[in-house]
Order: C-alpha cells, then structure tokens, then sequence
C-alpha cells in the first residue's frame, strides 16, 4: 500500500441507535439483529427501574400511574393502600399500649375487608385470602387482636397488595400462617355447617 492511500474507515453505528435503524436497511448493510454481540443500551437519561440484581419489582414500579386497564384491579389497589395505613397505625398503637386506638384502626381494617371481597374477580388467590381475614376478623367477635394476629394481618395485606394476582396455593399459605396466629379463617358458624353435612 502507498503512503499516499487514503484509508476510510468503514461507519460504525452506535449501539443506541440500532433499533432505530429500518430493517431491510439492516439487512443491506449486513447487521444480524439476532446475533449481534452489541449491547443496546437504554439511553443515560432513562430512569433504571431495577438498581440490584434480585431486587423484586413492584407493581408501582412497573405501573406507577396505575392504568392497568382493569378497573376492579384500580380499586382493589386503592382499598389495599388504605386497608395497610390502617393496619400500620393499629401495630403502632398497639406497640405503644394504646389497645383502644389499635383496636380502633383494627375496626376501621375491617370496614373495607366487605369491599375488598367486591374485587374477588380478580382472582381465585385474592378472593379466598380476603374471604379468610373477613372472617378471620368476625370470628374474633369483637376481641381485640394481639400484637401478633395485627403483625400477621399487616404481612397478608401487603403480599397482596403487591401481588394480587396471587395463585391458590399462595393463598393457602397465607390463610394458614393466619391460623398459626389462632385466628380462624372460615366463615363464622362454619363449623355448625360441616358437622351437620357430615352427619
């Protein structure tokens, strides 16, 4: 080669901008979308939604103006917000001996467990754990919960607050960590019921 040859350097696109590119351009030029070894990075001004590896995504992150398309799941998500306010202030009573207020907050809970029930469309899973802390909190006839059934509450309301599309088998696991509680999770006068069906 002589030392006056000009070498012009073969265009390089950059990583961002590949998915812009048209396809049969990229056939023509020879860009294998499917085996490329470039990383398409998102752009630097784009929010990371997930900062660790591991870290669970929640449905605030993934939707965080809640337009989920399905109304009933809107305000099923709306009821939980409210439901786990009252659930904290109730443990927070409680943890300071406050056992009126707690059982107050506990009440208010209980006002929208009915409401909740409305949404059970959602799912198998979210119906029969809301069904289970209803009459969880009926069977208790007006008793005031310990530290530890409040505590238990306030797990379940935020596993499906945050996983409402749950499946049975969660459901299950989450009605028997109620039970470990003492808590009964049938509806009240259930018993009644089974002993004289299996008569």
């Amino acid at each position: 080669m002589s030392s006056s040859a000009r070498v012009i350097p073969f265009p390089v696109r950059d990583a961002t901008s590949l998915g812009s590119v048209p396809r049969d351009v990229r056939l023509r030029e020879g860009i294998d979308e499917t085996h490329s070894t470039e990383t398409i990075l998102p752009p630097a001004d784009e929010p990371k939604i997930q900062e660790a590896a591991g870290e669970r995504l929640t449905l605030d992150d993934l939707f965080p103006t809640r337009e989920f398309g399905n109304k009933r799941l809107t305000n099923a998500l709306a009821l939980l917000d409210r439901a786990v306010e009252h659930i904290d202030h109730a443990i927070q009573l409680s943890n300071s001996d406050d056992c009126v207020g707690a059982d107050d907050e506990f009440q208010r809970l209980g006002v929208l467990l009915p409401e909740l029930f409305c949404c059970r469309d959602i799912g198998d899973g979210f119906g029969s754990v809301v069904n289970g802390l209803w009459s969880a909190l009926q069977n208790l006839q007006g008793k005031a919960a310990s530290p530890q059934q409040l505590v238990a509450f306030g797990h379940i309301l935020r596993k499906i607050r945050n996983e409402p599309l749950l499946s049975e088998d969660t459901a299950v696991e989450l009605l028997v960590s109620l039970e470990e509680r003492d808590l009964t999770v049938e509806p009240p006068g259930f018993d009644i019921l089974a002993d004289w069906l299996s008569g």
